[in-house]
């Protein structure tokens, strides 16, 4: 009897009970306009002493001896982390907002280590009450993976292995730099020409001068056209031009771990992706040049990191 049940139960929980699959909203349609764009590059505004993200290592409760500041410095700011010494750079905060009069994208740029989908729906939801249009799926927040930046603005327990404890008023002060800077980008639009482009050896696979493999566990693995994809040597651009042929911002986009320094750095800094876009405005007399991580997770700075 009881073996009976027991096969009539077994029976029953292999059946699976139908999937309720919900058809995909319809795409909306796609209205043709003149392209309009506004940009906005400053820097964020955070405290001295705010922890710094990407390194387990620095974490006190995983004991942290060795990356602990020989101070021993306190701060407010800082939980479970080390506490940061300062700023040898600011954190860039970068919007570019783009328009075709109907729809519009606004792609935010801020040096930090990850971003996470709180954060960009706080920013959808107070930027369609500022502008009085849905920005439901319009806003992309991407960021650099400095593993120098400021950290504990991270609304994930499992996320604090890297980020320290969740501090509301850092969010906040993130959450609302970045409202402002893309508001300001917004107020900014004007018509605009945009040009798409990639170098294909940005970095050359024989070169690393910029970047370079950072693991051989995976060597084994082959490119498309059959040799060991050690790195991605291309670049993506985006350029931004107004009417009138003055250019406005430059995106690129590749793939760049944010590890030039160690887990004993406790300067806030934005690191190699940082330095590559600083170093490109600077070529383009101060142009805003916002860097899009790529595949950076098996890619580190050429050098050492």
């Amino acid at each position: 009897m009881l073996a009976t049940s027991a096969l009539a139960l077994t029976a029953a929980c292999t059946e699976e009970p139908e999937p309720d699959i919900k058809p995909l909203p319809p795409m909306p349609k796609l209205v043709p306009g003149t392209a309009q764009a506004g940009v906005y590059a400053d820097f964020l505004r955070l405290p001295a002493g705010i922890p710094l993200g990407g390194y387990t290592s620095r974490d006190a409760a995983f004991g942290g001896t060795r990356t602990r500041p020989r101070d021993l410095r306190k701060s407010p700011w800082a939980h479970k982390f080390h506490p940061s010494a300062g700023h040898l750079t600011g954190v860039p905060l970068q919007a570019l907002w783009l328009s075709n009069g109907d729809r519009h994208l606004v792609l935010l740029k801020v040096d930090l280590i990850g971003s996470f989908d709180g954060l960009v729906g706080r920013l959808e939801r107070s930027l369609s009450q500022a502008t009085g249009m849905d920005m439901t799926g319009s806003v992309v927040m991407a960021t650099s993976h400095s593993h120098s930046a400021p950290a504990a603005y991270f609304q994930s327990l499992q996320f604090a292995l890297g980020f320290d404890r969740y501090d509301p008023r850092v969010l906040d002060r993130i959450a609302e730099q970045a409202h402002d800077g893309a508001l300001s980008a917004f107020h900014q639009l004007q018509p605009a020409k945009l040009g798409f482009g990639i170098v294909p050896d940005f970095d050359p696979l024989d070169d690393n001068r910029v970047f370079r493999d950072r693991r051989g566990e995976n060597d084994h693995l082959l490119s498309p056209q059959g040799a060991p994809a050690l790195k991605d040597p291309a670049a993506r651009l985006l350029k931004v031009e107004s009417e009138a042929g003055e250019l406005m911002a430059v995106a690129i986009h590749v793939g760049l771990h944010g590890t030039l320094f160690n887990d004993d750095n406790a300067w806030i800094h934005w690191d190699a992706p940082g330095a590559v876009a600083w170093g490109l405005s600077s070529a383009l007399e101060g142009v805003p040049v916002l860097h899009f991580q790529g595949g950076g997770g098996d890619i580190s700075p050429a050098g050492r990191g």
